[in-house]
């Protein structure tokens, strides 16, 4: 059944009961007639003023529109929830991403770093073994050259006692008389100083002489030559002879200044190598301290960052990491350091050898000045000048040089080596901290993201609710439409019926006036008036005829005027054949019954 419908029912159903019996108890009606002008007005509702427009509204909808507004409420603090979310996740990707990307460049750099690193350990490794080969040829080229000299030595001193035995053997020759005269000759035709300055300068060689002494020897052994065939020294070999004449000359017309010059020259060359020495040294001691700044900078910055994650409560894990990063870093800290030490160390070694030889050198200047301050002062000596020979370096010399050459190839590779160990070691320490940095960076990401899908949830589940919220709002305002369409169809309905029920009744005279009346205990216009001032809602005045209908319902089968003392009604006898005690309470439940508008107002025309 309809709600419509069942409002009807329930109308219908009191005043058909009022009107049946009305005509069944005419006597009661009239004992009961008189003017009755109080205006009709819902139960409940008797003389309360009016609710203003404004408030017109069921206070269930009320509640359901206050409901709806904290659900929606609800939906707003989620979705900012979910705009905060979302930026956070959004920025927590945006920084993975970041973190991810400088991670791989801090891979590509150690793998990079790590490439050059064996390059340049291949490469040392080359030029060491070139610098070995290198060092032991020199080492059997100076082993050569020292037998040489050593040779060479004992020539000299053969040479020069044999020299002697020469000059002894021509002043004591018996056939000369003179001592002293042949004395002297044997000296000037011996000149063993001569030989001795030309063998000094290198020009001549003892074992030459020595060997060709000995031929001497041998051809004056023969019988056939006599003593007194003994050789002058224009009797020589004429390379020997050269040497000697070369070798005078070079000393005899050779000045001081010039001979202290070359001392000189040789001192500035060897400052000017001791100086480039000790320059590259003190270079390599500079980068030797910068790298060892660096080393502390980095150490400093780990420390304080260990520092900081211990302090305030990080993960174990990245604990842990960075105090392997800072004893890796105090590590490379101690390498940096013992490197720059002995650099220093290497580099005040050169620099006292290079004091010590600057003033040697700067004294030579000295002598070379005061001797020229001589000779200018002296009738310079002609000097025939013979073109200069370039020196012939020995093999001694150029093993030596190929292992110098190779020794500072060694050094050049040593340091690029040790270079490229620490930028591996620095790339490989970044690597390391870049991959926390993600692993760190990927636990945010996904934290943001689930209190993100969190938030969403929370939205989703508060959106739900208001739209369950708003629905109940519209059910219940169609609701109340819905009643107030039911409740006017029905208070029309009922006064139709009533109209019908004063049309056949004949008893009603005047019926007119009693159909006004009827419509105005009906009492249509004022419920509507006050469902629409807000006294009362059409759900609520539908819920009380629906329990009005019940109440009819439940108690039909009782006279009317009884419902208060329980007796049966009386079919077919008059009131006056009742007992006085049944009168008196049939008029009292007849009093009460007459109270209510439409049954009041119907049996005043009866």
């Amino acid at each position: 059944m309809n709600k419509k419908k069942m409002i009807l029912t329930s109308l219908a159903s009191v005043a058909v009961l009022g009107a049946a019996f009305v005509a069944s108890q005419p006597s009661v009606v009239k004992a009961a007639e008189e003017p009755n002008t109080t205006s009709a007005q819902p139960a409940g509702k008797t003389g309360a003023p009016a609710t203003p427009k404004s408030e017109v509204t069921s206070p269930e909808i009320k509640q359901a529109e206050a409901d709806a507004k904290k659900a929606e409420e609800k939906v707003d603090e989620a979705q900012a929830k979910v705009d905060t979310t979302t930026t956070a996740a959004d920025e927590a990707t945006t920084k993975l991403e970041a973190e991810k990307k400088e991670a791989a460049e801090a891979d590509a750099a150690k793998t990079k770093a790590e490439e050059a690193k064996k390059t340049a350990a291949d490469e040392l490794a080359a030029a060491k073994e070139k610098a070995a080969e290198a060092d032991a040829k020199a080492k059997e080229e100076a082993k050569k050259e020292e037998d040489a000299k050593k040779e060479e030595a004992d020539s000299k001193d053969a040479l020069s006692k044999a020299l002697d035995q020469l000059e002894e053997s021509i002043a004591n020759d018996p056939k000369i008389t003179d001592k002293e005269a042949a004395k002297k000759a044997a000296k000037e035709l011996v000149d063993k100083e001569g030989l001795l300055k030309a063998i000094e300068s290198g020009d001549l060689k003892a074992g030459d002489i020595l060997k060709e002494l000995e031929n001497d020897n041998n051809t004056a052994s023969n019988p056939a030559t006599t003593p007194a065939e003994a050789k002058t020294k224009d009797q020589l070999p004429a390379d020997i002879k050269a040497g000697i004449d070369k070798a005078e000359k070079a000393d005899a017309a050779r000045p001081a200044s010039e001979k202290l010059q070359d001392k000189a020259d040789d001192l500035g060359d060897n400052v000017d190598e001791l100086k480039k020495e000790a320059d590259a040294l003190k270079a390599e001691e500079d980068k030797k301290a910068e790298a060892l700044k660096k080393q502390e900078d980095t150490l400093k910055e780990a420390q304080e960052a260990l520092k900081s994650a211990t302090e305030n409560g990080s993960d174990a894990d990245i604990v842990a990491s960075l105090d392997k990063a800072v004893k890796a870093i105090e590590k490379a800290k101690d390498a940096a350091q013992n490197d720059f030490d002995k650099a220093a160390s290497d580099t005040k070694v050169v620099a006292d050898e290079l004091n010590k030889l600057t003033d040697e050198y700067n004294k030579t200047l000295e002598e070379v000045k005061a001797a020229k301050e001589k000779e200018a002062n002296e009738p310079a000596k002609p000097v025939e000048e013979e073109p200069a020979k370039p020196a012939e370096k020995t093999e001694a010399e150029k093993a030596a040089e190929a292992k110098k050459e190779a020794d500072a190839k060694v050094a050049e590779l040593q340091k690029k080596a040790d270079e490229a160990k620490t930028k591996a070691d620095e790339a490989t320490a970044k690597a390391t901290k870049e991959a926390e940095d993600v692993t760190a960076a990927q636990t945010k990401k996904d934290e943001a993201d689930k209190a993100k899908a969190d938030a969403e949830a929370e939205l989703a589940k508060a959106k739900d609710e208001s739209e369950k919220a708003k629905a109940k709002v519209e059910e219940l305002k169609k609701e109340e439409k819905d009643n107030l369409e039911a409740l006017k169809g029905a208070l029309e309905q009922l006064e139709k019926d009533a109209e019908a029920e004063i049309n056949k009744n004949s008893k009603i005279t005047d019926k007119a006036k009693a159909l006004e009346e009827a419509k105005a205990a009906i009492g249509k216009d004022a419920l509507l008036k006050a469902i629409e001032d807000g006294v009362i809602t059409a759900t609520e005045a539908a819920k009380e005829l629906e329990d009005q209908n019940a109440t009819a319902e439940a108690t039909k089968d009782q006279n009317p005027q009884a419902d208060e003392i329980g007796a049966t009604k009386q079919e077919g006898k008059p009131l006056a054949e009742l007992p006085a005690a049944d009168k008196e309470k049939l008029d009292a439940a007849y009093n009460k019954e007459a109270s209510k508008p439409i049954v009041k107002k119907l049996n005043r025309y009866c």
